[in-house]
């Protein structure tokens, strides 16, 4: 099973490619490690300007501008 790229509390980035709701913009924090979608982990993320939280695949997310974590 291969391991989570992303820790809880980093900032990403989600691709809007292949969801129904297209994502906010802004960087999305990680709040939980999922199981696997096939060789894909997922995760769960929040968007500071949704009031909802998406779970996403690994291949749909990239690094934020600063990877750091939030306080």
């Amino acid at each position: 099973m291969p391991e989570h790229r992303f820790q809880v509390g980093d900032i990403v980035d989600f691709t809007n490619s292949h969801v129904v709701l297209a994502a906010s913009p802004e960087s999305c924090e990680i709040l939980r490690l999922l199981s696997t979608d096939g060789d894909d982990p997922q995760y769960r993320v929040k968007c500071p300007s949704e009031d909802f939280e998406r779970v996403v695949r690994e291949s749909q997310l990239r690094e934020g501008e600063s990877r750091a974590r939030r306080a």
